[in-house]
């Protein structure tokens, strides 16, 4: 492990080198370290689909899957750095940043998705936000869930067993040794990171979108570890389904309404949150609350002033359906960009 003269440098070329990486931090190797880390030619999903109508060609469907690919990469980056998987907070800046770069070669139809960028602009951007552990974990288990092609053979299998499908050759989905142990790492990785657990829901609708995308190949493989031909494709895609996705939307607000219950006891309340404008109405449960918070938040809501709020909520199709504020803070010190703290 190399280093700077204020940091160690982790070089990541392969899924190899961050799986154990990612095991390293999960046993809290890294505790009291400030690391980088550094992407050398991964992640890179590979993708090759064979059949009359591929040779060096994309359909539709094979760009819808690189679409909401690039859906999940942002809404990952968007709630570990934003603390929401709502879009509209995304600069257009970091838009171009997080852009994938896809690449199409001949014979058959080989389409190499780079997703290096968006894992060297998601590390960056979390420096100062979480500790070098978390950075390590959130990274590179996010990554790992959006590019391993063993996940992908595990979300054909669970697809079949859901439907009770008896495919071509069940056997190519049973997980190696080695792969059964990767799967352990990643799900210790969801079990003790959110952010890391919520990019695998993301990554379950561009599953899909990939097996959709090789409806129409004599056979489709990904990554190397595993391959379904159409059939098979056809018999385990799942349609897309838009379901409600719990965030939190932590941070700084104004109060702008609120209306008391009959028992005093809860309030719907009218807030904006300052870093995007986005305003939507959450419920209060009084008695959830610490007789401090409580104060601060009746200063809050008669001085005007900002409040840091920690919410959870549910959205759907960008909108918000449900909130509900669960504490009541002060306004966090951050660091600025020149090292200085300001609130």
């Amino acid at each position: 492990m190399p280093n700077d003269d204020n940091f160690s440098v982790l070089r990541i070329e392969s899924e190899d080198a961050a799986i154990e990486l990612l095991q390293s931090a999960l046993a809290n190797e890294f505790d009291g370290d400030v690391v980088r880390l550094d992407f050398d030619n991964w992640p890179i999903v590979k993708l090759k689909y064979s059949g009359d109508k591929f040779h060096g060609t994309i359909t539709p469907d094979i760009a819808q899957a690189i679409v909401d690919l690039q859906e999940a990469l942002n809404r990952s980056y968007s709630l570990a750095v934003n603390n929401t998987s709502s879009l509209r907070g995304l600069q257009e800046d970091e838009r171009r940043a997080l852009e994938v770069i896809a690449t199409v070669e001949d014979g058959s139809s080989i389409v190499e998705v780079n997703i290096a960028p968006w894992a060297e602009k998601l590390s960056t951007a979390l420096v100062g936000k979480m500790t070098s552990t978390d950075i390590v974990v959130t990274v590179l288990g996010s990554a790992v869930v959006l590019t391993a092609g063993w996940l992908f053979k595990n979300h054909l299998k669970n697809r079949s067993e859901e439907k009770k499908l008896e495919l071509e050759n069940s056997q190519r989905l049973v997980l190696s040794q080695e792969e059964t142990r990767r799967l352990e790492v990643v799900t210790q990785a969801m079990r003790s990171n959110s952010l890391v657990r919520q990019t695998e829901a993301f990554a379950e609708t561009a599953r899909d979108s990939l097996i959709k995308s090789a409806f129409n190949a004599d056979e489709f493989n990904v990554q190397g570890a595993v391959s379904i031909t159409s059939e098979d494709a056809r018999k385990t895609y799942r349609a897309k389904r838009r379901e409600p996705l719990n965030v939190q939307l932590n941070g700084t607000y104004l109060i702008k309404s609120f209306t008391w219950a009959d028992d005093l006891e809860s309030a719907r309340v009218r807030i904006q949150r300052e870093e995007d404008q986005m305003e939507f109405t959450a419920d209060l449960s009084v008695q959830a609350l610490t007789a401090e918070q409580k104060a601060k938040f009746i200063d809050a809501t008669f001085d005007h002033v900002r409040v840091y709020l920690q919410v959870n909520a549910t959205v759907l199709n960008e909108q918000v359906t449900t909130a509900k504020i669960v504490s009541v803070d002060v306004q966090p010190m951050v660091p600025s960009h020149d090292g200085a703290v300001a609130a």
